[in-house]
């Protein structure tokens, strides 16, 4: 976002170091009108290239909430922050003619209504199971943590689960890195996303997914046809399974493997990203344990059991939401319900506690 009384880089030292826009982008005028203060601009990875790096202020990492879109979106400390910041930001704006679209969509009433409920009675997710496979050793802590924390307190809102079928054949074969995972729990009542998927995609013009717009709309109507059919509000998954890099470390650890094509970061927002749907990550707790890899490799074998080094540290797990078009105010409330059931927030060491916060 441009902002005149601060620079924006882009991350990058060498091409915007001094770069001062001469005015506010739109929504950082929505904000100020709105009473924001407006203290710093965080830090990105340079050129947004991946790296967890900037030559222009160095390592970056975020312990937040936020809410992703394919546009802008805001990172906040609670889902009812978030709920307000949202407020200000969105609505027409004649210089982004995409915003058109919400006028007659978006619900009328404030954000911040939607954020007050601590039950789900009547809400309907469903687990997407294929975005939290078992690729590799550090994926297996991300799905316990999801199993064993995230999963009990969706259910402690009352919401009504369902989670899609686990593909992997357990009696005839070894195990699918590609398609299966470690655990599903035989409480949950099961949909099949996959068949619905190997149905739609041959049908979906996506002239071999040459342009983002066929993408987008490709992957709107699955998870339209997901949503009708076993009539789910929300669908929830890890935003990935992977942890993060280390900071301070080189390029060989936790490297970008493939395996059968497919990254070794999981779920890493993939359908959020070219679908333009509304979908919301809320913190849920952290990893205890994560592998860093010492060597590079490119081999199924390497990446289920890489050699690594064993640490014992708490890492931010995020737990992703996500909905149909203009169901905004439904992602603030299933989010704000799941946060209070998960209990206060715990800040991670180096952020400290905040003033009058449990």
């Amino acid at each position: 976002m441009e902002t005149k009384d601060m620079r924006t880089t882009d991350g990058s030292l060498s091409q915007f170091a001094n770069d001062r826009p001469p005015t506010d982008g739109t929504l950082v005028t929505k904000l100020k009108d709105a009473g924001a203060i407006m203290i710093a601009k965080a830090g990105m990875d340079e050129y947004a290239g991946g790296s967890q790096r900037s030559s222009y202020a160095g390592p970056f990492c975020n312990p937040y909430a936020n809410l992703i879109r394919e546009r802008y979106g805001a990172e906040c400390r609670t889902v009812r922050d978030l709920a307000k910041v949202h407020e200000a930001m969105r609505g027409y704006d004649p210089k982004d003619p995409i915003t058109a679209t919400s006028i007659g969509f978006a619900v009328e009433a404030p954000l911040d209504s939607f954020t007050r409920k601590t039950k789900l009675t009547g809400r309907r997710i469903a687990i997407v199971r294929e975005m939290m496979p078992a690729l590799t050793i550090n994926d297996l802590e991300g799905i316990r943590v999801f199993n064993e924390e995230v999963v009990p307190a969706l259910r402690a809102t009352g919401v009504d689960l369902v989670e899609s079928i686990n593909p992997r054949d357990v009696t005839n074969g070894p195990r699918d890195v590609t398609n299966g995972w470690a655990v599903d729990d035989p409480a949950i009542p099961n949909i099949d996303i996959q068949s619905i998927v190997r149905e739609m995609v041959p049908t979906l013009d996506t002239q071999g997914e040459a342009t983002h717009l066929f993408r987008s709309q490709a992957i709107r109507e699955i998870v339209a046809r997901i949503m009708a059919d076993y009539e789910v509000d929300a669908l929830v998954f890890p935003y990935v399974t992977m942890p993060a890099s280390i900071l301070t470390g080189t390029i060989n650890a936790i490297p970008w493997l493939q395996v059968d094509g497919r990254p070794t970061t999981s779920g890493w927002n993939g359908i959020t990203d070219v679908s333009g749907l509304p979908s919301m990550v809320v913190p849920g707790r952290f990893t205890k344990v994560v592998y860093d890899r010492t060597v590079r490799g490119t081999t199924s074998d390497f990446a289920i059991d890489p050699p690594a080094i064993r640490k014992f540290v708490d890492l931010p797990f995020g737990v992703q939401f996500l909905g149909k078009p203009w169901s905004d105010h439904v992602l603030l409330e299933i989010g704000a319900a799941y946060e209070k059931a998960r209990g206060p927030r715990v800040p991670p060491a180096a952020f400290g506690p905040i003033p009058g916060e449990p």
